[in-house]
């Protein structure tokens, strides 16, 4: 009777035990240099830091309607002391984004996010 050939690998791990789903991302070359510098300086792994890193970032999204009835989809993410990433999406696909640096006082309330897009009241 033939043996059973040992599988290669890893054993798999009991269910619930894992740290969650693989996400691929791909980054440009000077962009994974750059990240892999700030995990270095961090003395974390890649994974460690982008996780320790979006974890440590507020977002908000919320969804304003336009006099005209299309639905506006608003996102704010503060990305540093004083540095801001927000979008405006309008129904229809029409997209804005937009980031600011320096001279933020953070957090933006809503009103304040919702001004720099002025095509979306």
């Amino acid at each position: 009777m033939p043996q059973k050939k040992a599988k290669v690998g890893r054993p798999r791990m009991p269910k619930g035990t894992t740290k969650g789903r693989i996400v691929p991302v791909c980054f440009t070359p000077e962009d994974l240099r750059n990240l892999n510098k700030a995990a270095k300086a961090d003395k974390q792994g890649l994974s460690e830091w982008i996780r320790k890193t979006l974890r440590g970032q507020k977002m908000e999204t919320w969804i304003k309607v336009r006099k005209d009835g299309k639905q506006v989809t608003f996102s704010y993410r503060e990305t540093g002391r004083d540095q801001a990433a927000m979008t405006a999406k309008v129904e229809g696909d029409v997209f804005s984004q937009l980031r600011e640096e320096g001279g933020l006082v953070l957090p933006l309330s809503h009103k304040d996010v919702e001004d720099k897009f002025p095509d979306s009241n």
